[in-house]
């Protein structure tokens, strides 16, 4: 992330704005929002921004054993990174007063600006590295939400990632993969299916070929996430000690 600059200029949202909006993600940012434009190379990639602001992700899927993973909704805190189509953000916003500021505790527009340097540098050293398409029609967002929680979601079509804290879910329009409380679902949508959960695995067969394969049909479908070309060096533990290493969906 350090190809990135922060656009000097701050704003502020003025009315209820939906940055991302899908059959199962939704991004609100609330009237009170500062935002900047995320630049590389000198282009408009996405925004950073801070203030009231919520999430919503239905990141449940269908298996044999029943249904997988949960729905998670709350607040985003602190400073966000999102990349992705900002063209909504100006119609809904005017430029950040000192008032504006001094509400999210800045003393001035470089304030905000020193503040979010900091943020980015602390949230991306080391842990992901991104390559953006000036093609993208995607969605990415990196952020935390008011438990701390870490999230990074990306969204296209009908595909999407998101980590949130030690949960990761996964889908495309070949298949799933989810890791969290309930276990590990790895699934294709042909139904060929490997479930571990808390008390072991409920399907065996061939164990290694087929998680190996079905979480490659699973990921195929994210090359569509152009905005995305690499994303490295997620690593979850499970309950069972097992590990998803380094989601890489390069061709």
């Amino acid at each position: 992330m350090k190809d990135f600059k922060i656009d000097a200029t701050v704003n502020v949202t003025t009315t209820n704005l939906d940055i991302i909006s899908m059959e199962n993600v939704l991004v609100t940012l609330d009237p009170g929002c500062l935002w900047s434009y995320l630049l590389k190379d000198g282009v408009r990639v996405g925004i950073v921004f801070e203030g009231p602001a919520r999430f919503a992700v239905d990141a449940i899927t269908e298996t044999s054993a029943g249904a997988i993973g949960k729905s998670y909704t709350g607040n985003l805190e602190g400073i966000q990174f999102y990349i992705g189509d900002a063209t909504k953000m100006e119609p809904s916003s005017m430029s950040a007063t000192q008032d504006h500021l001094a509400s999210l505790n800045y003393s001035d527009p470089s304030a905000f600006v020193a503040a979010v340097e900091t943020v980015q540098e602390e949230h991306f050293r080391g842990a992901t590295r991104m390559e953006i398409s000036d093609e993208s029609d995607g969605h990415v967002l990196f952020g935390r939400d008011e438990n701390n929680e870490k999230i990074i979601l990306v969204v296209k079509d009908d595909s999407l990632v998101f980590t949130y804290g030690e949960r990761v879910f996964v889908l495309g329009e070949d298949g799933f993969v989810s890791i969290g409380e309930d276990g590990i679902a790895v699934s294709r949508q042909d139904g060929e299916e490997v479930l571990i959960g808390r008390d072991g695995l409920v399907d065996l067969g061939h164990l290694g070929p087929r998680i190996s394969r079905s979480v490659g049909h699973a990921m195929r479908d994210m090359k569509k996430l152009k905005g995305l070309k690499k994303l490295k060096h997620v690593h979850r533990h499970t309950h069972h000690g097992d590990d998803l290493d380094e989601l890489d969906w390069d061709d």
